[in-house]
């Protein structure tokens, strides 16, 4: 068989993390991420609310 035509086999890198070693944190499960998230949701609307009133008191002027 010709040397173009073989299948080219991949060497795993060295810099990957393995699926144990790597493990996503999942806010939602524990009670200290759902206030964080709580948190950051409030700041949000909080913050929109601030600049849409910015943004009213700035057309009428």
């Amino acid at each position: 068989m010709a040397e173009s035509k073989k299948r080219k086999t991949t060497k795993p890198a060295e810099h990957e993390v393995s699926r144990e070693q790597a493990r996503a944190f999942n806010p939602t499960k524990s009670r200290v991420g759902k206030v964080i998230i709580v948190i950051l949701a409030l700041g949000m609307i909080l913050g929109l609310f601030v600049a849409a009133i910015y943004n009213m008191i700035s057309v009428l002027s």
